[in-house]
């Protein structure tokens, strides 16, 4: 199974957090690539996608 994960982050905590998940799905034996949304990843390419995306000041 092929998973994306796509992230936006403007300081990088969401992104740390989705290259660990990227890790874990990796160890149980996943394909993973992880993508910002600026490089439009073609989605038809991935069993799977996961989105992440952070919260400022309990807003989006």
């Amino acid at each position: 199974m092929t998973v994306l994960i796509v992230y936006g982050s403007k300081y990088g905590s969401t992104g740390t957090v989705a290259h660990h998940i990227a890790d874990i799905l990796a160890q149980q034996g996943l394909q993973v690539e992880v993508r910002r949304p600026e490089q439009h990843p073609d989605l038809s390419q991935y069993d799977s996608v996961i989105i992440g995306s952070a919260i400022y000041a309990g807003r989006w």
